[in-house]
């Protein structure tokens, strides 16, 4: 029990360091991925006016800059947001202060996040979270375990049949890997997601980012979990 608890503690402390050093990354490559990141953040705050209005307590995890999470903050009551990088928690939570935001940030980790986040919001989401973990359906169950019944999860990924595919596998060719921002990750199919939406045991659904022929262009794919009551 000592030796796997030590494990996952060796994990997460990589884990840090590794998103330490992306989020403190300053180069041509990291200006290009924010420019990417706030063309994206159209699409997704379109996305998120359907989910949300201003009774929505919301968590966001994996939150990174939470870039999106201030463009909505002032269309919800409470933005959370959780990262495992206390660089990026730090920089988030003094923009928040600063721009006297409603948003509260904290380091945690997104497979564990503890009784204190149980049914405690009514939106949970992320953006490019579960494919940097072995484990995906951990990461969404964390997400359904933090919103209240009633409540919906949404979750965006990599879409397995796009040019974010071709770009990472271009990028496993030596020498090239500095041209991929991110860690390692996985990409995800409909029948990928439907599958973790089966196993979460709630009713949910598949799509592509909308308007779906732009969406297969930037190569999100979103998979919705509703936390109905069961029976």
């Amino acid at each position: 029990m000592g030796i796997m608890s030590g494990q996952m503690h060796n994990k997460e402390f990589e884990m840090k360091q590794e998103w330490d050093e992306v989020w403190s990354r300053k180069d041509l490559i990291s200006r290009a991925v924010d420019f990417g990141r706030n063309f994206y953040n159209i699409f997704f705050r379109r996305l998120l006016s359907r989910y949300v209005n201003k009774d929505t307590e919301m968590i966001e995890l994996g939150c990174g800059t939470a870039s999106l999470g201030f463009l909505i903050s002032d269309k919800i009551k409470l933005y959370h947001g959780i990262d495992i990088s206390p660089v990026i928690v730090n920089t988030a939570q003094n923009r928040a202060d600063f721009e006297n935001k409603p948003m509260t940030f904290k380091v945690g980790d997104c497979r564990n996040l503890g009784p204190k986040y149980k049914d405690k919001f009514d939106f949970s989401w992320s953006q490019g979270l579960i494919e940097h973990f072995d484990d995906s359906f951990q990461v969404v169950k964390n997400h359904v375990d933090a919103v209240k019944t009633g409540g919906t999860i949404l979750i965006s990924v990599p879409y397995k049949y796009s040019f974010h595919k071709l770009w990472y596998i271009f990028t496993r060719i030596p020498g090239l890997k500095r041209f991929w921002p991110w860690t390692e990750q996985k990409f995800f199919s409909h029948a990928d997601l439907k599958e973790l939406g089966k196993k979460s045991g709630l009713p949910h659904k598949v799509y592509i980012l909308p308007p779906a022929i732009l969406g297969l262009f930037l190569g999100i794919i979103i998979l919705e979990i509703n936390k109905n009551k069961v029976g």
